[in-house]
């Protein structure tokens, strides 16, 4: 298992892929692959609500850009894709209790759906830490 942690959530992307963090984000990417996942997290003192999905999400998505509801496992919430200057860009925006997760993945447009399996597994893998280790 190819399992990255955090202090709030967990991930097990597909074993060639690599996780690693950056200044307020962390990458997860296929190191010969066409794009990357960038997951920030923020955290509240009530749940997320899909209010918050859609307040956060208002500021990336275009009025014609169509949003979707969205489950992966332990986290629910809303996503879209678009192409823009030859780049393809997907952005989710998931909640599990007090805890959402904004994420994007980038690539080439015409690279656009070749990691989509890989990424799937890997948003479904992700968990809420329940435990501090010590």
């Amino acid at each position: 298992m190819n399992e990255y942690r955090t202090d709030l959530w967990t991930v097990n992307p597909p074993e060639h892929w690599e996780a690693y963090q950056e200044d307020d984000y962390t990458v997860i990417h296929d190191p010969d692959g066409v794009g990357a996942l960038h997951i920030s997290s923020f955290t509240k003192d009530t749940d997320v609500t899909r209010d918050d999905l859609e307040a956060f999400a208002a500021e990336y998505a275009d009025e014609d850009i169509t949003v979707s509801d969205v489950d992966h496992t332990n986290f629910s919430g809303i996503t879209f894709d678009y192409t823009e200057d030859n780049n393809y860009w997907h952005i989710w925006f998931l909640k599990s209790k007090k805890l959402m997760l904004f994420i994007t993945y980038n690539s080439a447009a015409l690279d656009k759906g070749f990691e989509d399996e890989e990424i799937e597994i890997t948003l479904n893998s992700l968990a809420v830490v329940t435990d501090k280790p010590e």
